[in-house]
Order: C-alpha cells, then sequence, then structure tokens
C-alpha cells in the first residue's frame, strides 16, 4: 500500500512539471486552471504520514481486555507464555449472560460442557501472585471454598479430561483421596456448590465417609484438610474405624459397621459406626446379637462354628433354641472365670478356683437324674440347663446348686474358658464327670473322696453319654 502511494505522488509530481511546460493542465488544475494543491497536499501527508501499526496482544479498551493477532481479535482460547486465557466466541455465555464478543474471560465459566476458573485479579485471597484472566489450575480458594482444577488432561487412574477444568466426584491428589461434590446438591437435599471439596462426614454412593475437617487430628497427626480418613479414627470422642483398603465388595475409605476383624482382632461397632465391643475373648452379646472371638486370638469367628453354634458371615450367631440355651451360660461362665481369677495367676492355680466356685453350692437334686431328660430331648442344650443350676445364667434361679452332673458340668463350662484344651461331658446317666486332655475332674468324689478324683488319668466308668461342651 505505502508502494502505492509512493507512485502515486511520482506520477503528481511528474504532472506538475508537465503543467509548468505547459504540456499539460487537465487533470489536477480545475475548470479556471488553478493547480489542485490538496491533491498535492493530500499525496505529499499520506507520503510522509507512518502507517499505523497492527495490533498484536492483549489491548484494553472500554474497561475489557481484547487479544489481538495480527490486526485481528483472537476469540476463544488463547496460550501466552505459560498462562492460557479465554476469549468470550458470541455475546453470550451457555448460561445465558451478556458480554462483548471477544472480551478476555474472568471467574467461572462453562465451556464445551467443562467448569473452569480464571483469576479475577492479579492475587488470590492467599496472596499468591498470576495473572488476571488467566486459567486456574491446581488446588484453589474460591468464595471461601475449595476447589481443585486438573493440572493435566489425564488423572492418575487415566481418564481423560480438559487441563484446568474443575473437579468433580473422587480425586487422587499427592497419594490422598478428595471427593468433591458431583451437583449442587446432596442425596438428602442440603444445597452446596458443585465441585466445591468436601469435609467432615459424608454419604456417597449410600457409603459412609470421614473428610479431615482440619490439617490435624485430635491426636495431632498432620494431614490435608478434606482428606479421605483411613483406619482409626477419634471424631467427637467416640472411636471409629474407616476401611483402609478396598476388597471386591467394599471401597476404602469407607465407615465399619457390625463384627469385623482387624489385624487379626475382633471389633464390634454400631450402625452409626461407633465402637462399643473390642478386646473380646469368648461368647459377647452386643444389643440383641451375639459374636464369639477366639478364646486365645481375639480373632471374631465369621461363617464358622464354636461351641456348636454357627456364626454367619457377619459374625451374629445364628440363633437355634439350642444357641439361644448355651450362649447365656457361656457369657456367664467367662464373666465368673473373670471374677474370681487374675492375670497372673497359674492355669493351676486358675482351675482349682474354678472348682472352689463351683464347690461351694449345696448339693441339690434338680432335674435328676439326667439320663431321662437326656433320651426324653427335654432340652435343647441340656448341658446348659444343668450348668445353669449352678451359675444362674437365666437369673431364674431361686437357689443356685445342683447334684453331681450340675456340678461337673458348671465346672466344666468355667474349664471352656480357661481354654486349655477341648472340655467333654461324660454321664452314666446317674453320674458325671469331665475329661480335658486325658485328664478326669470328679466334683462330686473330689469333695467326698479326696483328690485322687482330681486330673485322674483313668476314670473307673464308662460314660453312657459324652457331649463337647
Amino acid at each position: 500500500m505505502k508502494d502505492l502511494k509512493k507512485v502515486f505522488r511520482n506520477i503528481t509530481i511528474l504532472a506538475l512539471a508537465l503543467i509548468a511546460a505547459g504540456i499539460l493542465s487537465a487533470y489536477i488544475t480545475d475548470s479556471k486552471g488553478t493547480v489542485r494543491a490538496d491533491i498535492v497536499n493530500q499525496a505529499s501527508e499520506e507520503d510522509d504520514a507512518e502507517e499505523p501499526a497492527q495490533l498484536n496482544g492483549f489491548v484494553k479498551d472500554g474497561g475489557e481486555t481484547f487479544y489481538y493477532k495480527d490486526g485481528k481479535k483472537v476469540l476463544g482460547w488463547v496460550k501466552d507464555g505459560s498462562d492460557k486465557y479465554y476469549f468470550y466466541r458470541s455475546g453470550k455465555t451457555t448460561g445465558g449472560a451478556a458480554h462483548t464478543k471477544g472480551a478476555m474471560a474472568t471467574g467461572w465459566q462453562t465451556i464445551d460442557g467443562e467448569r473452569f476458573y480464571f483469576y479475577r485479579s492479579s492475587k488470590t485471597t492467599s496472596g499468591s501472585a498470576h495473572n488476571k484472566g488467566a486459567m486456574a489450575t491446581g488446588w484453589q480458594s474460591i468464595d471461601g471454598e475449595k476447589f481443585y482444577f486438573y493440572q493435566s488432561s489425564k488423572t492418575t487412574s487415566g481418564s481423560a479430561h480438559s487441563k484446568g477444568a474443575m473437579a468433580t466426584g473422587w480425586q487422587k491428589i499427592d497419594d490422598q483421596k478428595f471427593f468433591f461434590y458431583r451437583s449442587s446438591k446432596t442425596a438428602s437435599g442440603k444445597a452446596h456448590t458443585k465441585g466445591a471439596m468436601v469435609t467432615g462426614w459424608q454419604t456417597i454412593d449410600g457409603e459412609k465417609y470421614y473428610f479431615y475437617k482440619t490439617a490435624k487430628t485430635s491426636s495431632g497427626k498432620a494431614h490435608r484438610k478434606g482428606a479421605m480418613a483411613t483406619g482409626w479414627q477419634t471424631i467427637s470422642k467416640e472411636k471409629y474405624y474407616f476401611y483402609k483398603s478396598a476388597t471386591s465388595t467394599r471401597k476404602s475409605g469407607v465407615m465399619a459397621k457390625g463384627g469385623i476383624n482387624i489385624s487379626n482382632k475382633g471389633y464390634i461397632f454400631d450402625e452409626t459406626g461407633k465402637l462399643v465391643m473390642s478386646n473380646m475373648k469368648g461368647w459377647y452379646k452386643v444389643g440383641e446379637d451375639y459374636y464369639y472371638c477366639d478364646r486365645k486370638s481375639g480373632k471374631l469367628f465369621k461363617n464358622d462354628t464354636a461351641n456348636g453354634i454357627y456364626l454367619r458371615n457377619d459374625g451374629k450367631a445364628q440363633l437355634t433354641d439350642f444357641a439361644k440355651e448355651k450362649i447365656p451360660v457361656m457369657i456367664r461362665s467367662r464373666e465368673i472365670v473373670a471374677e474370681i481369677t487374675n492375670k497372673n495367676d497359674t492355669l493351676t492355680q486358675k482351675k482349682w478356683k474354678c472348682y472352689k466356685y463351683v464347690a461351694k453350692f449345696p448339693y441339690i437334686y434338680k432335674d435328676a437324674p439326667i439320663g431321662d431328660h437326656i433320651k426324653a430331648k427335654d432340652y435343647a442344650c441340656w448341658d446348659a440347663h444343668y450348668a445353669n443350676n449352678i451359675l444362674n445364667a437365666y437369673g431364674d434361679q431361686k437357689t443356685c446348686g445342683g447334684e453331681c452332673c450340675a456340678q461337673s458340668v458348671a465346672l466344666g463350662y468355667l474349664f471352656t474358658e480357661l481354654n486349655f484344651g477341648t472340655v467333654t461331658f461324660n454321664t452314666s446317666y446317674t453320674h458325671g464327670w469331665i475329661e480335658v486332655n486325658g485328664l478326669c475332674y470328679d466334683t462330686l468324689f473330689i469333695k467326698s473322696r479326696g483328690m485322687d478324683w482330681w486330673e485322674m488319668k483313668h476314670y473307673p466308668a464308662t460314660p453312657s453319654y459324652s457331649a463337647v461342651i
């Protein structure tokens, strides 16, 4: 364009020379033959003036910022240095808000179905510096809430998304798990900001989780605010447990309920997740349910049998008539052993204390002879029924006591809690004794005939009926 103007100027100068020589007069003179100086001056001025420079980069106009390339406004995404910006493609957002086409976007924006945030100023609330209008990535505090914007186009799990897009749902960030609201309402209907980081108690897909409210637990252990809790946690002075790892049927971080094993030890949690029972060995009643933990290791039994009673997959006893009659007597036996012995006692001392406890009750005929009741199947668990005559597990005995069978089987229940071998009750239908690890104990004859009947290797009678307690 500039070259054409120079050509035009040269032609004009040549015309002036021709006019001066009387050769040319029509083209740049008026009707009177006067030279049109305006044409000459215009040519001269245009030659002297610099051509305006083409616009490039950020340009402020009317309080808004635009981006030019080769003199033209750029619409949509622009990368300038290490930052990304967005300039409105039209005069309205997808939400219907009006703005100037081509103007730089700031604040929240929905672009091609994803949410982005562009800095409204050159500093965040925390004071970190950045360029106004630049796309935010990583952790951001916006209007008092925490958000996360993807720092790359893929998560650690490999799912694709746009860099800078707002994260929702489950996210693993720096080896910790976080959750960001998927919508503007929870399942319970409580309102919140979509994409905001959750804290505290949350129900997600039907399961309960806890996300740290601060950067430290009550015990002082450091973690990131909002991170998903796992393992043991003390919340409002109550103990909870959140699974550390996932299984085929359960995700990590889910709050524990009911009976579970942690490091091969049994624990019972109520429906709200609070710990209600631990350090268990033997039988326990929790609410209306019964649980059993190994008497040596403390491991909770599941899908297994203990003392002839089946424990379901959730650890709860299957309550047959047999179980209903036997378990309370087992529980009372455990309690009595805990009352009459201490941890420093030897096994021999503990066994003798159990014998002395049973022997102190009077010899009373109750439900005798035992053989008649066994044959008639009068009781769902006849050994528990006879032991109860002395141990009074049901609280139904006006006077505790019993004959030889009741005494022997009661001692057998106490010995079972000592856990030094399998206890078998033997009866001739008129007399009873117990056997443990090949040694026999006859409570009646120990008292009336002496210590030969304590740990007797060869009992001088053959049982008509035997039952493992």
